[in-house]
């Protein structure tokens, strides 16, 4: 059974923020199963994924909204940093051995991540997804900026 499901709601309609929240759900969902049947250590290493993973998503996010003068950028940035600290700080928890914290980290996840998306992110898309569709240099810059912030995936 998932912890998290993706559910029609949640689609903002810019296919590669979707495709970023799905995948920090499908990662959440993950982690839950690991507590259950994988070691501490290895438990540590996908928490550190994820963890790395929404860092790299808040960036990416807050490079296409600078791009496309987003007026709220800096309100948007605050909550990202506001909750990133929070994920900093359940995972150093965690690592000092207080494995409660990754669980915690699932729960305030699911509820933050539910919420931003619902209340924050579905606000920009009536100036990102013009871009996306009439920018000519948008793929390129999508490219670039997808391979810098996350490898070749």
């Amino acid at each position: 059974m998932l912890y998290f499901t993706w559910e029609p709601d949640l689609k903002i309609g810019i296919e590669v923020i979707d495709a970023q929240h799905l995948h920090i759900i499908d990662s959440i969902n993950e982690l839950n199963q690991a507590f259950a049947n994988c070691s501490e250590a290895e438990v540590g290493r996908m928490l550190d994924r994820l963890v790395e993973y929404i860092h790299a998503h808040f960036a990416f996010e807050e490079c296409l909204l600078e791009r496309v003068r987003y007026p709220y950028l800096e309100a948007h940035r605050q909550i990202h940093r506001a909750f990133a600290i929070r994920v900093h700080d359940y995972r150093r928890s965690f690592h000092r051995g207080d494995t409660s914290a990754g669980k915690k980290l699932l729960a305030d996840l699911t509820i933050w991540l539910t919420n931003h998306i619902k209340h924050e992110d579905e606000v920009y898309t009536e100036i990102v997804l013009p871009y996306l569709q009439n920018d000519a240099d948008s793929d390129d810059w999508l490219a670039t900026t997808l391979t810098r912030l996350f490898g070749d995936t």
